[in-house]
């Protein structure tokens, strides 16, 4: 489910980081999208980096209590 979250993020935010050149924005923006189909064909998050992100979440989160975390929101 991250890797869909990711890429929706990523395709919202590109445009706007791309701005800056009103003129290429398109092309570099297709380009973008090309390379990342070609470079990760297996996805922007693999099974591997899920694992370590769900790692380093369980270290941030390691003994804290329920009721700890509820109040953090």
């Amino acid at each position: 489910m991250l890797g869909p979250l990711a890429g929706a993020v990523i395709l919202t935010i590109l445009p706007q980081m791309l701005r800056f050149t009103i003129e290429y924005r398109f092309v570099l923006y297709g380009l973008i999208i090309v390379l990342t189909v070609l470079l990760r064909p297996e996805g922007l998050i693999t099974p591997r980096v899920a694992n370590m992100l769900a790692a380093a979440w369980q270290r941030l989160t390691r003994g804290r209590t329920p009721q700890a975390r509820a109040s953090d929101s």
